[in-house]
């Protein structure tokens, strides 16, 4: 995937705009990993190492602007991964477990405001039962986000990915795959789809746009589109 977003930028740049040491390596090195085993290691982990960080990056970057090399560059993305797994191996009461994750979201909203850094936070899923009149239990599960409405709403921005399966994949190529021989989708075997699984990731809650969904795979390079294949018929 490094490779691959190296070559993009390369072919795309315009001229004399991107150095011809950015490469893969050039990429991971300018990745860097903190890995928490809880939330107080999460919360401290954010409060003290991801922000000096950014601080001290921004300086030199300031610091060194007619370095042609450019190989100090401000860091723009910080990612959570796994906030879930983190809150709820947390030893205590659930009061100071919500007042640890209230104050690192807005810790978290802070920081992306003062060092224009954008911040993703992944979290996991969930069942709850809720009331359906129509049904025929009176009730059924949904999936809801994990961490409760509180972290679900402090977001500025919530996208929910989905993997809906192989057989919503077999609908969606069924243009391709399927229009020459006139055969059912259910008909359609693995070797008849050699294609990405389509996922689907839908906009939630937005500041900026209106909720929407769009499909996407993913392959050895990265998060692509869904392939666009045209076919004689």
């Amino acid at each position: 995937m490094a490779g691959a977003l190296a070559r993009h930028c390369r072919r795309e740049g315009r001229q004399n705009t991107v150095p011809a040491s950015f490469d893969a390596e050039h990429v991971l090195r300018n990745i860097l990993v903190v890995r928490t085993m809880d939330a107080l290691d999460l919360d401290a982990a954010v409060r003290n190492f991801v922000t000096d960080e950014i601080r001290q990056r921004a300086h030199n970057y300031a610091a060194n602007t007619r370095n042609e090399s450019k190989d100090i560059r401000p860091i723009r993305l910080v990612v959570l991964d796994g906030m879930a797994s983190a809150f709820r191996s947390m030893e205590g009461s659930y009061r100071r477990r919500t007042e640890i994750l209230v104050g690192l979201s807005n810790y978290l909203k802070d920081l992306a405001a003062c060092h224009n850094v954008a911040v993703v936070v992944c979290n996991h899923l969930t069942s709850m039962v809720r009331t359906v009149a129509s049904s025929e239990n009176g009730c059924e599960l949904v999936k809801v986000p994990a961490l409760g409405c509180v972290w679900a709403h402090s977001s500025t921005t919530r996208i929910m990915l989905n993997r809906p399966g192989r057989i919503y994949s077999k609908i969606f190529y069924r243009p391709v795959v399927a229009l020459r021989s006139h055969s059912n989708v259910t008909d359609l075997q693995e070797s008849d789809l050699c294609l990405p699984e389509v996922r689907t990731c839908t906009l939630e809650k937005s500041i900026h746009r209106p909720p929407g969904m769009a499909h996407f795979v993913i392959t050895d390079v990265g998060v692509r589109d869904v392939p666009v294949i045209k076919e004689k018929y």
